[in-house]
């Protein structure tokens, strides 16, 4: 995964079922930690309001073409030249 990467936010609700699509990309990447833009509804396309601790499943396609996928939830926020969500 580099900067730039598009990635798709799944929303995890509290009984594992999702049917929520976000669209973000990487901004920045430190340790175990991606930094990502505000994600914006896949339908509505407007940005959506994410609580510390939210759950989601994350995508994203690799340089092999391959589609990957990790449960990961959002820890921060912090803004730097743009507001950004720190995921780890």
């Amino acid at each position: 995964m580099d900067i730039g990467t598009p990635v798709t936010l799944e929303l995890l609700h509290t009984d594992h079922t999702s049917h929520e699509l976000y669209k973000s990309k990487v901004v920045d990447i430190k340790g175990s930690y991606l930094f990502l833009s505000l994600p914006s509804g896949e339908k509505s396309g407007k940005t959506i309001f994410i609580h510390e601790g939210t759950p989601f499943n994350l995508r994203f396609v690799g340089k092999d073409q391959s589609v990957y996928m990790f449960e990961t939830s959002m820890i921060a926020k912090k803004k730097f030249k743009i507001p950004v969500l720190i995921f780890h």
